[in-house]
């Protein structure tokens, strides 16, 4: 990454790089190119802040879409590489048949509840803590504290993700 920082890309290199950072939503690479890339944006850290900044100012309609465009986790949908890949390190693609089967009712039963797909940054986490979780939420949370526990996880994910980008 060092070679080419963000206040060094063409407007489309920095959407192609990192346009994918937030899940089907290169909006926000494109907002924040265009509000303006400095050196200050240099680091994985001050980049991941920065777009975090433009979705929590991007109002209530694009921040409903960003959580929509997300897969559900465990399942064989379309989903971005970012997601497949960590979806894999999670075990979720290797889940036993009772694992499997007990998620998906989980997620039916949270997308009933919630309207949304249930949303956790899964990278270090193993099947049982993500469907854990689940549940935990599912059974506590009120609609309004679930979509801020979605977009807090979504921030938690882009800022991996960048964090791992800037690693190769």
């Amino acid at each position: 990454m060092s070679k080419n920082l963000p206040s060094a890309m063409t407007p489309a290199q920095f959407v192609a790089v990192f346009g994918g950072i937030f899940e089907e939503s290169p909006w926000v690479a494109e907002t924040l190119w265009h509000e303006g890339i400095s050196t200050e944006h240099d680091t994985p850290t001050a980049l991941a802040a920065a777009m975090v900044q433009v979705v929590q100012h991007a109002g209530s309609e694009r921040q409903q879409a960003l959580i929509m465009a997300h897969p559900v986790l465990g399942t064989q949908q379309k989903m971005g590489v970012y997601s497949m890949q960590e979806q894999q390190q999670a075990n979720l693609t290797a889940m036993s048949a009772s694992e499997a089967q007990q998620l998906q009712q989980l997620n039916h039963a949270y997308m009933e509840k919630f309207n949304m797909p249930f949303i956790m940054a899964v990278k270090g986490k193993t099947t049982p803590t993500i469907i854990a979780t689940l549940q935990q939420r599912l059974q506590t949370n009120a609609p309004t504290e679930e979509q801020e526990n979605a977009l807090q996880e979504i921030y938690k994910i882009a800022t991996l993700r960048l964090q791992a980008l800037w690693q190769k």
